[in-house]
């Protein structure tokens, strides 16, 4: 009797530990935010380089520069530079001078031959009034039979063989005349001056490079109209492209003045798509004015479009947006507890609000989303408690319901 009653309270010391730590149900700890009132704003960001405002270029690098290109229209050697880097230039400046020997030669050829045609071409005259006399007196005699009709036909064709020699003297003349102008053109080529008024940004030219102008002319400087007009181009992929519209505030950071937030707008959305490993962008070029010259051509920027902004709205942490409830984990399980649901709901939007020790489902209606919060239309109230998550769980996901 005894070892049986041993037995039974080992039975009953068993059985309550057994129901106590396999039994009993589990407490769960929510972390919860109050629904707050603030701004609201949603961005899409981009990535972008900063160069000059002015016609922009892409090398075979794929290197977008700003800026206006002064290149070389004829071939040579560069006898002068007169600027560098950071050279400030007025419209009309001699920035470099290619070697204008050869072009110069031209030029005095092409003044011998026309001086040469011209004065063939007096000489030809002369000879055209000379006939002309002639075939005028056979006329008279042949008329009064003094002479033949034979010689009549002679001076006659001398006369117009000679006016024919005179017309063709000044066609020369004028050809010569067109390749005096385009050889004058090539000499003032070797001078290569600035367009504008302008800082010049990149030099590509050296004293003693030969430069050679063939179906593409080559690019020696780029001048900057000002430094205080920069544009950012940058690359928006196709999801986000039809938020952004002309006019739209942009702000930008650059990595020499993280702590400092500079301000744009969009200037221009090219509508030819740019496909890179298979991701379609969007050129977006934004406007910036750099008064203080604290920018530079070739600085990365980092954009931010702000695509909706609301005051004084109501706003959720987006965690709770992604936040179920725990559920029991199933008993055939090898433990007992519960597990928690952070994937985006498909459904209608809503969260859970604490009361009390509860958790209570609520429906919403959002509007605008930023990175980390959601604008609440309707379906909770100022200082609502919303579960983000457990002690044990939590997420930072992006809202799934977002409008922007």
């Amino acid at each position: 009797m005894k070892k049986l009653a041993i037995i039974v309270v080992i039975l009953l010391i068993a059985g309550f530990v057994w129901f106590r730590f396999f039994h009993k149900k589990s407490k769960v700890n929510f972390t919860t935010v109050k629904v707050t009132r603030g701004t609201l704003t949603s961005l899409v960001e981009a990535t972008g380089t900063l160069e000059p405002v002015g016609t922009t270029s892409v090398d075979s690098t794929g290197t977008v520069t700003g800026g206006i290109t002064v290149g070389a229209q004829v071939t040579g050697r560069i006898m002068s530079v007169n600027v560098d880097f950071n050279s400030h230039v007025k419209k009309g400046e001699l920035l470099a001078q290619i070697d204008p020997l050869t072009y110069q030669a031209s030029v005095d050829q092409d003044q011998a031959s026309i001086a040469n045609l011209s004065a063939q071409r007096l000489k030809d005259q002369a000879t055209m009034a000379n006939d002309k006399i002639n075939y005028n007196r056979e006329v008279l005699l042949v008329q009064k039979n003094y002479d033949s009709r034979q010689n009549l036909d002679n001076s006659k064709y001398a006369y117009e063989s000679q006016s024919a020699a005179v017309q063709a003297d000044a066609a020369q003349i004028d050809q010569a005349r067109a390749k005096l102008k385009q050889d004058e053109a090539n000499l003032t080529y070797t001078h290569i001056i600035s367009p504008v008024d302008g800082i010049v940004v990149a030099n590509n030219v050296a004293l003693g490079q030969t430069v050679v102008a063939s179906l593409q002319s080559p690019n020696l400087f780029v001048i900057a109209k000002s430094l205080e007009n920069m544009q950012i181009d940058t690359l928006v992929d196709e999801a986000d492209v039809n938020k952004i519209k002309v006019a739209q505030p942009a702000n930008f950071n650059v990595d020499s003045f993280p702590n400092k937030t500079f301000t744009g707008a969009v200037y221009q959305i090219r509508q030819n798509p740019i496909q890179q490993q298979n991701v379609v962008d969007y050129d977006v070029i934004v406007h910036v004015k750099n008064k203080e010259n604290a920018l530079l051509p070739g600085m990365t920027a980092n954009v931010s479009f702000i695509v909706a902004q609301k005051m004084n709205v109501l706003k959720i942490p987006n965690r709770a947006l992604l936040f179920s409830p725990p559920q029991r984990k199933s008993q055939q399980g090898s433990t007992t507890g519960f597990t928690t649901s952070l994937v985006p709901k498909k459904v209608v939007p809503h969260v859970y609000v604490l009361e009390g020790s509860r958790s209570v489902r609520k429906n919403i209606k959002v509007g605008i989303a930023s990175d980390s919060e959601t604008e609440v239309l309707s379906g909770l109230n100022e200082g609502d408690q919303v579960i983000t998550g457990t002690a044990s769980a939590q997420s930072t996901k992006k809202n799934p319901y977002s409008t922007f």
